[in-house]
């Protein structure tokens, strides 16, 4: 990863050469990585190219899923614990965003003044979001709640 827009992985039996290195498909730095919980073999990759991608360890070549860019570099991925297809994602300049795993944006805060290093879900509806220059947190509501 990092500034040379590679995605390198590694078998830790074997650390004298990556196990594999995919130098096409992330046009700017790696910058953000995270493991599906529910299947081993699967995991998504943020970029400061501003497009969230799906891998499988299988088959490294290309991606399995990539969104349009998303407006903003992808500095952390999270996936929602109790709807594993509900990514949140920070976007640095471009704020905070949550997809589905179709790729749709289905809410989207840029009310931050500073660029968002920082997500965690709070539950299963609502996000922390975290920005740099202006030292904020802030706390929202992002999945309309059954009945309201």
């Amino acid at each position: 990863g990092a500034d040379d827009s590679k995605l390198k992985g590694w078998d830790l039996r074997e650390t004298s050469t990556p196990a594999f290195v995919n130098s096409r498909s992330h046009q700017m730095g790696v910058t953000s990585i995270r493991a599906d919980r529910e299947k081993p073999y699967m995991f998504s990759t943020g970029s400061y190219d501003e497009v969230f991608r799906t891998w499988d360890l299988r088959d490294t070549r290309s991606p399995v899923f990539e969104t349009e860019p998303l407006g903003g570099g992808i500095w952390r991925i999270k996936y929602c614990s109790s709807e594993p297809a509900r990514v949140a994602l920070a976007l640095c300049g471009g704020g905070a965003a949550v997809i589905e795993s179709t790729g749709e944006v289905i809410h989207a805060n840029q009310s931050h003044e500073s660029f968002v290093y920082g997500i965690e879900w709070l539950g299963n509806a609502t996000l922390a979001t975290c920005s740099f220059y202006d030292m904020c947190l802030q706390v929202n509501d992002v999945i309309p709640q059954e009945g309201t």
